[in-house]
């Protein structure tokens, strides 16, 4: 039970927090790239494709960590289909 007026789960506090984190990286990184004469464009290019990996990773993790592995295995097709649910938090770190 909660003594605040609002309810606060842990997993909310730890995603804003990874949230936050991963934008002061983006923001201290293109100032380093910026002092360093590099290109700032390939900060961004190396974010998105991190993005991608950890969707694809949380979502492998997904399919072959939790139980029901062995629909997958029978009906492959069904692991593209990420909007019928089942991304795995931990497989995308």
């Amino acid at each position: 039970m909660s003594h605040l007026p609002i309810s606060v789960i842990f997993y909310q506090m730890v995603w804003h927090y990874v949230g936050f984190i991963a934008l002061l990286r983006l923001f201290i990184s293109r100032y380093v790239f910026r002092k360093l004469g590099k290109d700032e464009e390939k900060i961004t290019i190396a974010i998105q494709y991190m993005f991608i990996g950890a969707l694809i990773g949380a979502r492998l993790v997904h399919v072959f960590y939790y139980p029901g592995r062995e629909f997958y295995i029978e009906h492959p097709i069904e692991i593209l289909k990420v909007w019928k649910g089942g991304l795995a938090s931990h497989g995308g770190q």
